[in-house]
Order: structure tokens, then sequence, then C-alpha cells
């Protein structure tokens, strides 16, 4: 990195009262680079069917399954997000309820 970028990464974390920042040179990097190491296996991720392609390719380069975790919904429609994050919950409910039996 070059000086620069690095003294404007440390002064937008200062604005931002973080440690630290990541300064991307497009959209499309940034989605790839964050996208592709934040999620974890086992997250489920909730996108609007006509998101940016660059938000999937992130996404294939990480831990999440696409076909099991990464879901979508209809192009601004409230009412199917609603739907899938029921769904979600449900899910996660599962898996809470399936830990606390295995602990017992």
């Amino acid at each position: 990195n070059s000086h620069y970028c690095m003294n404007l990464e440390h002064r937008l974390a200062g604005f931002h009262n973080r440690p630290c920042a990541l300064l991307c040179n497009s959209g499309y990097g940034a989605n790839l680079s964050v996208l592709s190491s934040i999620p974890q296996a086992g997250d489920i991720l909730i996108l609007d069917e006509l998101c940016h392609n660059s938000i999937f390719m992130g996404l294939r380069m990480g831990r999440v399954k696409m076909k099991e975790h990464v879901w979508t919904f209809r192009h601004n429609d409230v009412h199917h997000l609603k739907e899938m994050l029921r769904r979600a919950l449900n899910q996660i409910d599962i898996h809470a309820r399936r830990n606390k039996m295995e602990e017992s």
C-alpha cells in the first residue's frame, strides 16, 4: 500500500472510532474482499435476487455453501423477504434446540 492509502485508512478508522479500516478501489473489489472472508460456514445470507453479481462471486470464494445458506428473495418484494427471514429464524431455532439436546 502507498503511504497515502495507509494514511487515509488510518483517518477513516479514526473517524469511525474503529481500530482499522480497509480501503478498496471499487465496489466490486470490496464485495470480493469482504464477502469472501467475513461470512462463515453455516451463516445464512438473504439477498435480493437482482443484487450485483460481484456479491455472489465474493460469497462463492468464501466458506459459505451457496445452495444451502445463500437465499434470494424476489426483487424488492418485502413480503417474500419476510418469508425468508421467518424461514431463517426457524432454521436457527432448530439448530439451537438440537445443540441444547446434545449438551444434555
